[in-house]
């Protein structure tokens, strides 16, 4: 009887892991949501890198309400930022990778931290300080 509840029991863990994975999406290009949660982003990044910015996304996942976004910064039509090194505190950056975390609050995706060029990897705090699921961050 035993091994019958052990099968169970596994069984049941693998199905209720599998199931909190599969809640974890990218948002298709294009869609609404995807717009929103990048344009909850954008104010802040283009006020660190002093102009207008598109983004290429390395990493868009969300997981109802967080959203995490691993972002690259350009200015409109592709053109990379070339004067970022004379932006503030630039020798403390590594480059302009964008990581960021976003939630939806009520009917709206909003900014709650972000890093242009951090070089650590400040976000691990953000599940103590936020309440952002691990999972979502890959730090399981």
């Amino acid at each position: 009887m035993r091994p019958i509840l052990l099968l169970a029991a596994y069984i049941l863990v693998i199905f209720f892991s599998d199931g909190l994975k599969a809640q974890i999406y990218e948002p298709a290009r294009g869609t609404v949501e995807r717009s929103a949660i990048l344009d909850a982003v954008r104010p802040a990044v283009e006020s660190e890198t002093g102009g207008s910015v598109e983004f290429i996304v390395e990493r868009l996942d969300v997981l109802t309400p967080w959203a995490y976004a691993i972002l690259h910064p350009q200015r409109p039509g592709g053109v990379p930022i070339t004067d970022f090194d004379v932006l503030p505190d630039q020798d403390l950056r590594d480059g302009l990778t964008t990581f960021a975390l976003v939630r939806r609050i009520e009917d709206r995706w909003v900014l709650i931290d972000f890093a242009v060029g951090p070089t650590d990897a400040f976000f691990v705090g953000w599940p103590d300080q936020f309440g952002v699921p691990d999972m979502l961050l890959g730090l399981q």
